[in-house]
């Protein structure tokens, strides 16, 4: 298998999970630069569904993510809290 379809497959395998992938990499732009040659070369409308970067928060990784992620309402936590914020004429003041 050549390294342009091992990171096809890659790219499918990110199209195929809820909400994408997380790759790890010694070199993160050359990784981002072969999957995007990667997904041009494959010319499937459906691999446009990836966003495909490096890691803003994570040293050494790439994030292959779909543009349009549908989650069931159950995966969403739901957080009960008594926090109350008043707040004041002043901190309405937009002066």
């Amino acid at each position: 298998m050549t390294q342009t379809q091992q990171m096809q497959l890659l790219l499918y395998e990110a199209l195929a999970e809820p909400i994408g992938l997380l790759l790890t990499s010694n070199d993160p732009p050359r990784a981002l630069q072969r999957l995007q040659a990667a997904r041009r070369e494959a010319r499937d409308p459906e691999l446009a569904q990836l966003i495909i970067r490096v890691s803003p928060i994570a040293e050494g990784e790439i994030v292959i993510t779909k543009v349009r992620v549908e989650l069931p309402a159950s995966a969403i936590p739901r957080v009960e809290t008594q926090a109350v914020v008043k707040l004041d004429q002043e901190d309405l003041d937009l002066e």
